[in-house]
């Protein structure tokens, strides 16, 4: 899920929950709750679109962003992640992104 949320630091809004789900393969039933916990840590804040439902013939989105802290965290576990599966010497430097 950090991969995704750091790739998506370009996007103007960031990730909404079904995004998220579709590129991680996590479950909504394991991803809402996490990334509850992300947010109430200060891992990742979310932000409802603006748009009118009615508007979008949809549910507004929810759309979820790392925060500075995430972005320092993220780059943490993804370089441990590395570190056992990555040639010796690679790293991620803070803000990587794809």
């Amino acid at each position: 899920m950090f991969r995704a949320l750091m790739e998506a630091r370009s996007s103007p809004f960031g990730l909404y929950g079904l995004e998220i789900s579709r590129q991680t393969g996590v479950g909504p039933g394991t991803l809402y709750p996490l990334l509850e916990r992300l947010e109430s840590g200060g891992l990742v804040e979310g932000s409802w679109e603006a748009n009118d439902p009615g508007a979008l013939g949809r549910p507004r989105r929810l759309y979820y962003r790392l925060t500075g802290l995430g972005v320092t965290e993220a780059t943490d576990v993804l370089n441990e992640v590395l570190s056992r599966v990555a040639p010796k010497g690679w790293i991620l430097r803070p803000g990587w992104s794809q």
